[in-house]
C-alpha cells in the first residue's frame, strides 16, 4: 500500500522531530500527545490509462499534516518537519522494488493553529506518483 510506502520513506528524516509518531489517515482517537508528530492522509487520485486500460502508473494527493505544541517549538517545529518531508520527496526517484516513483509539490506551507489544543499545524500536499498493476481494458 503507498500509504505504507511513504511511512517508510520518511521514519528517519522525521525522526528526530516527530521521534516516530507518524499516522495514517488521522491521529489515533483519543491520543495522549507526547511530541510533535505528523499525520499522512490521502486526499484524491488516479490511475493514469489509455485507450487499452491501465498502464501501470497512478497518482495520489496526499496531505501532510505537521503538529506541534508551542512547548516543541510550535509552528517552527511544523516548519522543520515540513521541509524535512519536501527534501525527502523531492530527492525520490524509481528504484527496483520501490513503489514511489517520483512526487510533486500541490501546495505547501498553510499553517494553522488550534487554540483548543493548543497546536500549530502546518499543512503540505504533494502529488505522489507510484507504479500499480497494469489492468487490461475490458473484451
Amino acid at each position: 500500500m503507498i500509504t505504507d510506502e511513504l511511512y517508510d520513506l520518511l521514519i528517519d528524516p522525521t525522526g528526530p522531530t516527530a521521534g516516530g509518531r507518524i499516522f495514517t489517515p488521522d491521529t489515533p482517537e483519543n491520543y495522549t500527545y507526547v511530541g510533535p508528530y505528523l499525520v499522512i492522509s490521502g486526499v484524491g487520485g488516479t490511475s493514469e490509462e489509455d485507450l487499452t486500460g491501465g498502464i501501470g502508473v497512478a497518482n495520489e494527493r496526499f496531505q501532510f499534516s505537521c503538529r506541534a505544541k508551542v512547548e516543541d517549538g510550535g509552528n517552527l517545529t511544523c516548519r522543520s518537519m515540513a521541509e524535512q518531508i519536501r527534501v525527502t520527496l523531492q530527492g525520490v526517484a524509481a528504484q527496483d522494488g520501490k513503489l514511489i516513483e517520483g512526487a510533486s509539490v500541490a501546495s505547501r506551507g498553510i499553517d494553522l493553529y488550534d487554540s483548543n489544543l493548543n497546536l500549530h499545524v502546518v499543512l503540505a500536499d504533494y502529488e505522489v506518483w507510484y507504479s500499480e498493476q497494469p489492468t487490461s481494458a475490458p473484451d
